[in-house]
C-alpha cells in the first residue's frame, strides 16, 4: 500500500482548534502541561498557532516515536524543531543517563544552516519573553532569555545554546566533524540533501545509539536517491519502516492557512504554464522528481527503458556496460544494456544486472572479464567517483574499454 499525503479532516481540525486556543490574559499556563504537550508549550508560552501537521509531529516525538517529514518547503520544519528542542531544554524531557541533562544534536545540510535553527530558537525564547510578560502583567521579564547560562564555563555560541540546568541545544553540520558526540535526540534537518549515506550510517547514527535511537528526519524531496528517500520508500515497497512517517505537501494547510494554499494554487498554475510543473511539485508538493543534480530524468529513463523482459546471460549484439560504484553501506551494481531500433524510435533494453553487497566487490575486474566473454560489450563505463579509481588501473592493465563518466560535469 502506497503512503499518502498528509491531509487533516474536519474533525481533526475542530480538535486541533480547541488546543491552539490560548489561556486568557492573566489566567496562569499550567507548567505541567508545557512540559509535556508541546502544542499547549508553543501555544501559551510563546504566543505560536501551530499548523495542525506540527502538533501531530510533536505528539508523535513526545510519544517516544521517531517521525520522519517529507514536506513542502515554508510549511514551518525548522519552527518545528526549534520549538520541540526549546521544551525540551527548558523543562529537561529527555534526560542523558549519565548526566542526567537533556542534550539535543541538530544537524543541518550545512553550517550556516545548522546554525540558523540555532538562532531560530533564540528567536522563539525573545518571543516567549513577550508572551510571558503580557500573560504575567508584566511581573516576569526575560522567562526563557534569563535561562541561558550566561557564565564564563558556559558554551554559548552561534552552534551552542548552554541553559542553566545544563542542558543543551548543539547544532553540527553533515560532516566528520561530527563524529564522537552523543545525544538525548538527534534532528536531521534537510536530510535529502546530506552528502552520503555513509554520513548517516557512520557518524550520525551512533550520536544516539546508547540513548534510545531518538532519529527525527526533516527534509524536501531531493529526488529518487539518498538515505532520506530509502527510509520514506514512499511507494511502501518495505513492510516495516523504522520511522513514522508524516508526507506534508502544501494542500496540508488547506484548512490551517487556506490564504498560504490559494496563493500556491496560483503559483502552481503558473508553472504549468511554464513547464516547470515537476520542479514546483518537488518543492511545494513534496513529490520525489528528479533531483536538481541528475543528468537525467526518473520517468525520461522509465520511459525508455524495457524492463520486463528476462533477464539474459550471453548476448551476441552490440551492447554497453555501465558500473555504478557503492561504499560502506551502498551496493556497486553492473548493468549491462542495449538499444532496440533506431535512436528516435527505439528502446534500451535491460539486459543483466547485479548487485554485490556493501564492501564485497573485491571481484569486479574479474566479473567483468566473464561478462566480456558471453556479451558484445562495445564499452564499460565507470562512475567517477574515489571508489573508481583503483578498479579503473586494474581494468586498464587487462585491457579492458575503460571509459568515465561524470553527472556532475
Amino acid at each position: 500500500m502506497t503512503l499518502h499525503y498528509y491531509r487533516p479532516e474536519s474533525k481533526d481540525y475542530a480538535k486541533h482548534a480547541d488546543r491552539i486556543a490560548p489561556v486568557s490574559r492573566g489566567e496562569s499556563v499550567k507548567r505541567s502541561l508545557a512540559r509535556t504537550d508541546t502544542t499547549y508549550f508553543a501555544v501559551n508560552q510563546l504566543g505560536l498557532k501551530p499548523y495542525t501537521w506540527q502538533s501531530r509531529f510533536w505528539d508523535l516525538l513526545m510519544r517516544g516515536y521517531n517521525p520522519m517529514v517529507c514536506s513542502a518547503r515554508q510549511v514551518g520544519k525548522t519552527c518545528a524543531i526549534a520549538v520541540f528542542a526549546l521544551q525540551a531544554c527548558i523543562y529537561n524531557t529527555l534526560p542523558l543517563s549519565t548526566t542526567k541533562r537533556t542534550r539535543v544534536i541538530v544537524v543541518s545540510k550545512s553550517i550556516d544552516q545548522s546554525r540558523k535553527i540555532i538562532a531560530d530558537v533564540k528567536e522563539w525564547m525573545r518571543v516567549g519573553d513577550d508572551r510571558v510578560r503580557e500573560l504575567t502583567k508584566g511581573k516576569i521579564e526575560n522567562f526563557f532569555t534569563n535561562q541561558i547560562n550566561k557564565g564564563q564555563d558556559a558554551s554559548n555560541t552561534k552552534a551552542i545554546i548552554t541553559f542553566g540546568n545544563g542542558c543543551e541545544i548543539i547544532s553540527l553540520p553533515p560532516t566528520e566533524s561530527a563524529r564522537g558526540y552523543t545525544g538525548s535526540i538527534l534532528f536531521l534537518d534537510e536530510a535529502a540533501f546530506f552528502p552520503d549515506e555513509e554520513i548517516f550510517e557512520s557518524t550520525l547514527r551512533p550520536i544516539v545509539s546508547q540513548t534510545g535511537n531518538r532519529i527525527c528526519m526533516t527534509s524536501t524531496p531531493n529526488g529518487q536517491q539518498g538515505f532520506f528517500f530509502k527510509h520514506f520508500d514512499p511507494e511502501d515497497h518495505t513492510e516495516r519502516h523504522e520511522f513514522e512517517r508524516l508526507w506534508v505537501p502544501y494542500t496540508s494547510l488547506y484548512l490551517d492557512d487556506p490564504q498560504i494554499v490559494a496563493t500556491r494554487d496560483v503559483m502552481r498554475e503558473t508553472a504549468q504554464a511554464l513547464g516547470n510543473e515537476r520542479s514546483f511539485d518537488q518543492e511545494h508538493m513534496a513529490s520525489f522528481n528528479a533531483s536538481a543534480a541528475s543528468f537525467f530524468d526518473n520517468e525520461d529513463i522509465d520511459s525508455s527503458v524495457v524492463k520486463d523482459k528476462q533477464m539474459l546471460c550471453s548476448y551476441n549484439k552490440p551492447c554497453d556496460m555501465g558500473v555504478d560504484f557503492g561504499g560502506k553501506y551502498s551496493r556497486t551494481v553492473i548493468t549491462i544494456t542495449a538499444l532496440e531500433g533506431d535512436q528516435k524510435k527505439g528502446h534500451i533494453r535491460l539486459l543483466y544486472q547485479y548487485e554485490y553487497q556493501p564492501e564485497k566487490d573485491l571481484g569486479l575486474i574479474d566479473d567483468i572479464k566473464k561478462l566480456m566473454n558471453e556479451f558484445r560489450i562495445q564499452r564499460v563505463i565507470f562512475e567517477d567517483c574515489p571508489a573508481a579509481d583503483t578498479f579503473k588501473q586494474m581494468g586498464e592493465k587487462v585491457g579492458l574499454p575503460i571509459h568515465m563518466f561524470s553527472p556532475a560535469k
